[in-house]
Formats: structure tokens, C-alpha cells, sequence
């Protein structure tokens, strides 16, 4: 099973993602789950490391362990703040939409944390 742990603030901004583990649907290299989690998580973490005012930390461990984090400056602007609303919507949504789908595969945990 794929776990994927989303901590926001409590205004909802996106502060970090971790995902671990494998869906187990079918063999590594043909898991369309495991593709589609992956698709969603390197997405937000692209769009994340394009924008100018975010600095994000990521790490991809191993096959099965990704991580990124927004490195916080004490304070965000209106628009970085937007944005990290929406990349935790995008997130939340795609892999909520996955885990209905699949739900012995994947896990959706949110949790808060304010740094």
C-alpha cells in the first residue's frame, strides 16, 4: 500500500508530502496506481520548485519513498500563500480520487502543522 501523508497549515497552505511503500496492483514497472500517485506527487512538486518565492526541499530516497517541503521564511506573501493552498487541493483531490478508486493500494492522511 501507498501511504501518502500531507501536512498543511491551519489555513490549509501546503507545508509537506510523503509518500512510502507500493500499491501492490500489479508488478513494479506495470502499477498504474503507482503511477498515477507518482504523476500527481511530481507535479506538485514541479510546479512547487518552479515558483520564484517558494523554496522546497525534496528527496526521493528510493523507488517507493518520495518527500518535498516548503522551506518556511517566516512569511508568505498573499500570492505564495494562494499558491500553497492550491497545490494542497490538487494534491488532496488527486490522491482522495485514487484511493476511492483503489483503496487497498492507497492511503490519504492529513495532518496539520504550522513549522
Amino acid at each position: 500500500m501507498i501511504r501518502v501523508s500531507l501536512g498543511c497549515s491551519s489555513s490549509g497552505e501546503f507545508r509537506k508530502c510523503i509518500a512510502e511503500g507500493h500499491a501492490g496492483f500489479a508488478h513494479k514497472g506495470r502499477d498504474i496506481v503507482c503511477s498515477a500517485v507518482t504523476a500527481i506527487l511530481r507535479t506538485a512538486g514541479q510546479v512547487l520548485s518552479s515558483a520564484k518565492d517558494i523554496s522546497v526541499v525534496s528527496e526521493a530516497v528510493s523507488q517507493g519513498k518520495l518527500s518535498f517541503c516548503v522551506e518556511d521564511d517566516g512569511v508568505f506573501s498573499e500570492k505564495t500563500a494562494i499558491q500553497l493552498c492550491c497545490i494542497a487541493d490538487f494534491i488532496r483531490s488527486g490522491i482522495s480520487s485514487i484511493e476511492k478508486e483503489y483503496p487497498k493500494c492507497v492511503k490519504l492522511e492529513e495532518y496539520r502543522t504550522d513549522f
